[in-house]
């Protein structure tokens, strides 16, 4: 994959000017990752921005001396996305780890570059300083839901989470990584997940194959979330 097709990948930068993609093009790296190699490590120097062309990313806590897995789980980042980019402009290090959760091609950006253009071009600092506000905002909520909110509804949250942009009252999706991922990204353990889960299939609300979740009343999953 080329760097310019790997930035129009990214929703922030889509939509960008082409001149503007050629002049991030020359500070941006595309990387390829096979499944389970590592991004970066927690401590490690942040290098830049990072978005998702292809794939998608792990982090994770990192939760015994070794460093040998990703830890505790914090968010799946999924194509198109854009991550840890409030510690690039720190220039601090990662407090995370960061693992390939399938072969990605993951888009690098130089601090610099950015920093560059958000100098030089007002639009461009708007659009990246929104970026960073709405990722925040997404934050304060989801520690808000983890803190406040019964499993089931983290659960049903999670699952109105992959809910098709067409409005429908059924959809089907594969877990994107291993249910142990999910409950722990969820604060809660792998049994009270499958609890949680077994008990919405019991409502009629959903059904459950494996990874793969069959979503058979989105209205209902929708009232148990809220």
């Amino acid at each position: 994959m080329n760097v310019v097709d790997g930035l129009k990948r990214l929703r922030l930068f889509a939509k960008l000017p082409v001149e503007t993609l050629a002049r991030l093009a020359r500070s941006t790296q595309v990387i390829h990752l096979e499944r389970n190699d590592w991004l970066f490590r927690s401590g490690e120097p942040a290098l830049g921005f990072y978005g998702i062309a292809k794939g998608k990313v792990l982090l994770g806590f990192p939760d015994s001396p070794s460093g040998n897995s990703i830890g505790k789980a914090l968010a799946v980042i999924n194509e198109g996305e854009m991550f840890c980019d409030a510690i690039a402009f720190l220039h601090s290090p990662y407090p995370v780890n960061a693992q390939a959760g399938v072969a990605s091609d993951i888009v690098l950006i130089e601090r610099e570059a950015i920093i560059e253009m958000i100098t030089a071009d007002e639009d461009f600092a708007l659009k990246m300083f929104g970026h960073i506000s709405r990722a925040m905002e997404k934050l304060v909520y989801e520690v808000r839901d983890l803190k406040l909110s019964s499993a089931s509804k983290r659960v049903a949250c999670f699952l109105l989470h992959y809910a098709p942009k067409i409005t429908s009252n059924s959809y089907e999706f594969t877990l994107p990584v291993q249910k142990q991922v999910v409950a722990a990204r969820l604060n809660m353990s792998p049994a009270h997940f499958s609890r949680a889960l077994r008990q919405l299939e019991q409502t009629g609300v959903i059904e459950v194959r494996g990874r793969n979740i069959g979503v058979l009343d989105a209205k209902h999953l929708k009232e148990l979330s809220s």
